[in-house]
């Protein structure tokens, strides 16, 4: 009778190692390691601190907190800009997307000469202001670009004396040009298929940076006869 009790204990005690086992392996597969990536599908290694704050704040309000304590786990503050710590440099060949959208971009077309470096100022990448600062000259229009097409995404100005302009998409001019009216306000819809985080933020005459905001809300003043002067956007995955 003691050899049977012993036995089954014995087989009872096996059997509840191997469930514990099992799931641990699969508690384990089901974590996948978060990440935030540009829109190329490479790791983003560096990121203003408040556009990776609003980011954070976003996933805590989705009740994404498990990822917004990852990816707080993998950057640190320094000198004004998220680092990445760790995994810098990898990305994901699955996830990936081609290499003709890597080249996401923004100008902006600021009051004076072009000659004196305003007009349309050059092209730059994510994450970089464009058009001027305490120069107290008005951003009249912004424009976006990419080596390929996004579906559905567009964009539309607040303007001087005209109000809400129409929405326009990618490639065209968000505001006027040669009219000499300011910019007061930005609204951008960037469908979710290219990026599921999309924030920016405007400065503002008189104001200065205003906080960023997210894809398709208003970033500006309107009725208030305010100028704005800078523009900055980034644009991640979180996967």
């Amino acid at each position: 009778m003691k050899k049977l009790l012993f036995s089954v204990l014995i087989a009872a005690s096996l059997f509840s190692c191997s469930n514990n086992d099992e799931e641990q392996v699969l508690s384990v597969a089901d974590k996948k390691e978060v990440s935030m990536k540009n829109t190329d599908g490479t790791i983003v290694t560096a990121i203003q601190t408040e556009a990776f704050e609003k980011i954070i704040s976003n996933l805590k309000k989705a009740n994404e907190n498990d990822k917004a304590a990852s990816l707080t786990a993998k950057y640190k503050d320094d000198n004004g800009t998220m680092k990445l710590i760790g995994s810098a440099g990898k990305s994901s060949s699955s996830s990936a997307k081609s290499a003709a959208q890597i080249t996401f971009q923004y100008r902006a077309h600021v009051t004076g000469k072009p000659e004196n470096g305003h007009g349309w100022l050059p092209w730059f990448i994510l994450g970089t202001p464009v058009g001027t600062m305490g120069e107290s000259r008005r951003l009249e229009a912004i424009q976006f670009s990419n080596a390929s097409s996004i579906p559905f995404f567009q964009a539309r100005a607040h303007v001087q004396g005209h109000g809400w302009l129409p929405y326009v998409g990618l490639g065209d001019v968000v505001g006027t040009t040669g009219q000499e009216r300011r910019a007061e306000a930005f609204q951008i819809f960037v469908p979710a298929s290219f990026a599921n985080q999309v924030v920016y933020r405007v400065y503002v005459q008189n104001i200065g940076w205003m906080p960023y905001v997210n894809n398709g809300e208003i970033a500006g003043t309107t009725g208030q006869g305010l100028r704005v002067e800078s523009f900055q956007m980034n644009m991640v995955v979180i996967e």
